[in-house]
């Protein structure tokens, strides 16, 4: 029962993840300004949820700091894929999240990837290529090693929460990476960009608190049941949610390239993650 509900806390994160993208291009700050905000505010909102002793509060901060540099450039990198580049690409490079799971964590356990992961590595490099090759002319090479780069980073982020999942709570690491976050960005962040409508500023906490705050800390609680590696084919689904959700909210309809590499990206996902 503890590893189905898991796997249901991952899914229902996933989905609150699927809404970034497409909200991120509403709400229409910068990449780096949209990340800073979301980061500070999903921090102070789950530290005041959980009200932790100076101690821990210092003892937090000092084991964290890597992570939420780590979880700085992935939330830079994935909105800045998706406002400069496409709601499509930004969610696709994300699906490539897998792939580097396996690579990191055979180099990490200095081993060779077994049959499956193998198939499944292939598959997400080749759906990988397709995409690139279909649109490196109209995003740019910047924005597609970016977005890539941005996978390998929370990928590389999830590898290290696995490590602290037994000795701190889903929401402690959870607020200590988003302020550690949020404190990298500052320094390359501009508040004149914070000249929101009252509906952008409504969306823009929604994407703090519920997108940012609950659906992460729900994250590393699924994560916590799972194992990261199950954790990353289920999260390689955010683009099926994303790319619904962007052709409702934007009218965007990617193209028959996208939606094969989609599928060949996405098929390890729902071989081992449902």
């Amino acid at each position: 029962m503890k590893r189905i509900a898991g796997i249901w806390k991952t899914h229902l994160a996933i989905l609150l993840f699927g809404l970034s993208g497409p909200l991120s291009v509403c709400i229409g700050l910068p990449a780096m300004d949209l990340s800073m905000g979301r980061s500070l505010i999903a921090a102070l909102a789950l530290l005041l949820f959980i009200r932790p002793a100076w101690a821990a509060l210092k003892q937090g901060m000092k084991d964290h700091w890597p992570s939420g540099l780590l979880l700085a450039f992935h939330w830079f990198g994935f909105f800045h894929a998706t406002i400069e580049g496409s709601v499509a690409w930004g969610l696709l490079s994300y699906a490539t999240y897998p792939l580097w799971t396996i690579l990191f964590s055979r180099i990490s356990e200095r081993s060779w990837p077994d049959k499956k992961e193998l198939s499944s590595v292939a598959l997400i490099l080749l759906g990988t290529f397709l995409l690139v090759k279909e649109d490196v002319e109209v995003l740019g090479q910047e924005v597609i090693l970016i977005g890539l780069a941005s996978a390998a980073a929370f990928a590389l982020l999830q590898l290290r929460n696995a490590g602290f999942m037994k000795q701190e709570k889903s929401l402690n690491l959870a607020a200590y990476q988003m302020l550690w976050a949020g404190l990298f960005l500052i320094p390359f962040s501009s508040l004149s960009s914070f000249q929101l409508a009252p509906f952008e500023w409504s969306l823009f906490l929604f994407h703090g608190l519920i997108i940012t705050a609950f659906s992460y800390s729900l994250f590393l609680s699924g994560l916590r049941e799972i194992g990261k590696n199950k954790a990353s084919y289920i999260a390689a689904l955010e683009p099926v949610y994303g790319l619904l959700i962007a052709m409702v909210l934007l009218g965007t309809i990617p193209s028959w390239i996208q939606c094969i590499a989609a599928v060949l990206i996405l098929i390890p996902s729902f071989l081992k993650g449902n």
